[in-house]
């Protein structure tokens, strides 16, 4: 199953390097937020390929948390701030579907 996760955050990094190529994301916030996913997904594929697993170093026992590495840290931060982006601040999507001509647009209906 280790190497189902390791094609699955090749994917990803691909998938993610081909949007900011091709400058999908409007905003440099937008834009930081998948080079954080990026970065997690190929640090977590890298201790997978090393060691067989993902090491997680940070175990918060007073609070009753969920134990995590860098790497998470990476792809949680980058995943909110990617959502928090993409619905709130870049506009690129919501120009898109005002578009005349667009699948949904109630006035092209047939």
């Amino acid at each position: 199953s280790r190497w189902i996760f390791v094609a699955l955050a090749a994917v990803i990094t691909l998938a993610i390097c081909y949007a900011l190529s091709k400058k999908l994301m409007q905003t440099a916030l937008g834009s930081w937020s998948l080079v954080l996913i990026a970065a997690g997904a190929v640090g977590n594929a890298v201790d997978r390929v090393a060691r067989g697993f993902v090491v997680d170093m940070f175990d918060f026992r007073l609070i009753n948390f969920a134990i995590f590495n860098i790497a998470d840290v990476f792809i949680t931060v980058g995943g909110v701030w990617f959502l928090i982006t993409y619905l709130f601040i870049d506009k690129s999507h919501t120009k898109k579907a005002k578009e005349p001509g667009y699948a949904d647009d109630p006035s092209v209906r047939e």
